[in-house]
């Protein structure tokens, strides 16, 4: 996101504002599932708003639900950034696993149906 009037860069390098942090996240490098993902994991911790203002770029922001300082946002956003990473990782190793465990499923289901009653 492009920094706004009024607002600083945090110590990560976000947009900061009084009661928000933003940042862009590169659909390149986290599917978009990951960082839905991610979202679901904060939105009992912040208010959490996703935009989009070019092609493969997620704008993310997080904005508190009460009063917060600087370092807490950004905190947020580290921990953000740590969800985002988990999320990707899980999603990639779902879908290099999907043959196994479709291929386990179908075994439990011709086992179940060919078991004598």
């Amino acid at each position: 996101m492009a920094e706004k009037e009024g607002s600083q860069e945090s110590r990560l390098g976000f947009s900061l504002g009084s009661d928000h942090i933003a940042f862009e996240v590169d659909e390149s490098v986290y599917p978009l599932e990951a960082v839905y993902g991610a979202c679901y994991l904060f939105l009992e911790k912040c208010f959490v708003f996703l935009s989009r203002s070019k092609p493969q770029v997620i704008d993310v922001r997080l904005t508190s639900q009460g009063s917060t300082t600087a370092g807490e946002l950004d905190a947020l956003a580290g921990e953000f950034a740590n969800a985002l990473l988990a999320q990707a990782l899980r999603l990639k190793l779902s879908q290099s696993t999907a043959r196994i465990r479709e291929y386990y499923t179908a075994a439990a289901l011709r086992a179940a149906t060919s078991a004598p009653s």
